[in-house]
Order: C-alpha cells, then sequence, then structure tokens
C-alpha cells in the first residue's frame, strides 16, 4: 500500500511540475509568433523526458503463474513462471504452502535454491539476475486426494528498498 502511495504521489507532483512549467511558457509574452513556435518545440522534448520520468516511476509489480502438466495419476509437474521482476538484482524468494498430503520430489531439490519442509517449498535467490524466469517442481498427490491447483503461495522481492510481494496464480 505504502509503494503505491509513493508513486501516486510521484505522479501527482511530476504531473503538477510539468503543468506549472506549462502555464509559465504559456503566459510568457513572445517576441513574436515564430519565437514562441521555436521557443514551444524546443521545450517539448523537455516536457517528454519529464512524462518518460514519471512513467518509469511507476512500476507495476512481478507477476507468478503455476501452471500443472500431468506426469501419471497422483504426479504433476508444477512450472512457476516469474515475469517482469523491477529489480532484477535483488533478493527474491518464492514460496509455496502445499496442502496437506501432498510431497515434492526429491529430484526436484536439486536445484540449490530449493529448501524443502513437509508441506512448504521455498526458493530462495541471491545473484539472480534475470527479469524473467521459472521454477519447476514435481508435485506427488497422495491417494484417494484430487489435486488442488489453488493453494498458497507467494513470490516476493526488493524494489526500491521496499520488500514487494505478489500472490502466485494459478492457471487451468
Amino acid at each position: 500500500m505504502k509503494s503505491k502511495l509513493s508513486n501516486h504521489f510521484l505522479l501527482f507532483f511530476a504531473l503538477f511540475c510539468i503543468s506549472l512549467y506549462l502555464c509559465s511558457c504559456a503566459h510568457s509574452a513572445p517576441a513574436s509568433a515564430a519565437t514562441h513556435s521555436t521557443d514551444t518545440a524546443a521545450k517539448a522534448p523537455a516536457v517528454q523526458n519529464s512524462i518518460q520520468t514519471v512513467k518509469d516511476s511507476i512500476k507495476k509489480p512481478a507477476t507468478a503463474i503455476r501452471k500443472f502438466t500431468q506426469v501419471d495419476a497422483r504426479t504433476y509437474t508444477v512450472e512457476v513462471i516469474i515475469r517482469d521482476v523491477t529489480e532484477p538484482k535483488s533478493f527474491k524468494k518464492l514460496l509455496e504452502k502445499l496442502p496437506d498430503g501432498y510431497t515434492v520430489s526429491s529430484e526436484s531439490l536439486n536445484d540449490p535454491a530449493a529448501r524443502f519442509k513437509p508441506g512448504e517449498l521455498k526458493y530462495v535467490w541471491v545473484a539472480n539476475y534475470e527479469r524473467d524466469f521459472s521454477v519447476t517442481y514435481t508435485l506427488k498427490i497422495p491417494k484417494h486426494k484430487k489435486l488442488i491447483r489453488d493453494y498458497e503461495g507467494y513470490f516476493a522481492y526488493i524494489d526500491n528498498n521496499a520488500k514487494v510481494s505478489v500472490n502466485v496464480q494459478s492457471s487451468e
């Protein structure tokens, strides 16, 4: 919430400054019409740069989508696709809270970033410099249980010295 407020404040402040600048240009009395149009044209790139700076300061959070591929009756390959990390050099964490009885196969834990304890799978990266990447693991479902696609999970990272956390969404 704090991040959204600061982004809205930055946008408001930048637009306020731009409007003051444009008002001062409009109220200045040009020596001639030709001079005025040249001054305005020369100042237009500065205004465009200010608008681009405002757009750049308003960042959308990353997305995390969970996809399931059935391997056999009780086994699924799960891929979590993470996109648009605004600060790719920052610390990142993916946490998946598995439903009761679900387990992750040991082959999935060969990734040095992976940590598993019953009911929870966690990936932590300190030196992952990619904006878009994915994590894949093998999920085992206990007998007499159906696949639950929407279980709790989130992806967190640091952006501009603030923690950003997004829920992992399951796709069909």
